[in-house]
């Protein structure tokens, strides 16, 4: 009887053009599904990484009365308002001063704070109350957005 020769290696078959562009689509497509699954399965866990940080801009607007307001004024608040958004900008007009009812140069700050500290609530200027009440809707944690 006469042996029969089998080759020790099976012959490797030349992938035509388009199968080696499939190969590379599929394990693309694998790559990223499998990046998927693992986005999807630590969410919950870093989650509020994503959140926006809550944050409110309360600023002067620096427009006096009775006077034609400055080129740089306007553009400052557009840009402003622009960059914070609309929702969360509360702006003190013509500034904090006047709105807080403190007068003259000297410790503003600390006639600023004895004079609202011992405000009651009805005297509080709206715009300094409108800035306290976004600040504080903006800290309570909302439900997140996965599902």
């Amino acid at each position: 009887m006469a042996l029969l020769s089998q080759p020790s290696q099976a012959t490797a078959v030349a992938l035509t053009a388009a199968e080696r562009r499939l190969r590379a689509l599929l394990r693309a497509l694998a790559a990223v599904l499998f990046l998927a699954a693992i986005v999807y399965a630590i969410g919950p866990f870093i989650g509020d990484l994503f959140r926006e940080p809550p944050f409110v801009v309360l600023h002067d607007s620096d427009l006096r009365p009775g006077r034609e307001p400055s080129d740089a004024d306007r553009k400052l608040n557009r840009l402003i308002r622009r960059l914070a958004g609309a929702r969360r900008t509360v702006v003190l007009d013509p500034d904090f001063e006047w709105v807080a009812g403190v007068r003259g140069k000297r410790k503003k700050p600390e006639r600023a704070w004895s004079h609202l500290a011992h405000a009651t609530p009805d005297e509080l200027p709206e715009p300094l109350v409108r800035a306290v009440k976004l600040a504080m809707a903006s800290m309570h944690p909302r439900e997140p957005s996965y599902s």
